[in-house]
């Protein structure tokens, strides 16, 4: 499977071994290639230094049945990232699905219009559409004059000022 763990693949081959070859920390070859543990514990680590990074997304790698976990939502997020990596670590069948996730290039759930690949395609769309619907950031209408809420004489400033509150975010 392209830019993906395949079944069967595993550098050295072998009998018995799974998707992701075998999963022991030995690596007698020593090509100088990263094991697919070291690689697990990589991507592992690197996710736990996030502070906005929940350990509890990893559970969508567990199937139902090995989702027995000794913590709740409010348990120490240390605790979580422990219990989580340590039982990823030590199945094989939870380690391939997580790192076919990571590994795996991502894939387009929309296909791109081929009728549409140019400005001038975009502008006879939008004329001849019966509906449209148009997404645009914040601030957008700062070039035409009109103060954003944080910017000086924006929402936030006039709000303060004429209802006193401790903070303009209160109104919301």
């Amino acid at each position: 499977e392209e830019g993906g763990i395949a079944e069967g693949d595993s550098e050295g081959g072998g009998e018995g071994e799974g998707g992701i070859g075998s999963l022991s920390d030995d690596d007698d070859d020593d090509d100088g290639g990263i094991n697919p543990i070291q690689l697990a514990t990589m991507i592992l680590q690197s996710a736990r230094a996030q502070e906005d990074v929940s350990p509890l997304g990893l559970l969508r790698f567990f199937p139902a049945d090995k989702q027995k976990f000794n913590f709740t939502a409010e348990s120490p997020k240390e605790q979580i990232w422990d219990q989580l990596i340590e039982a990823i670590m030590a199945d094989e069948d939870v380690m391939e699905a997580f790192l076919y996730h990571h590994l795996s290039p991502p894939s387009r759930s929309r296909k791109r219009m081929d009728t549409i690949s140019s400005f001038e395609h975009t502008v006879d769309l939008i004329r001849n559409c019966s509906r449209l619907v148009v997404l645009t950031g914040a601030g957008v209408s700062v070039s035409c004059g009109i103060p954003d809420f944080r910017s000086p004489g924006g929402l936030y400033e006039t709000i303060e000022k004429r209802y006193a509150l401790p903070d303009p975010q209160c109104l919301f």
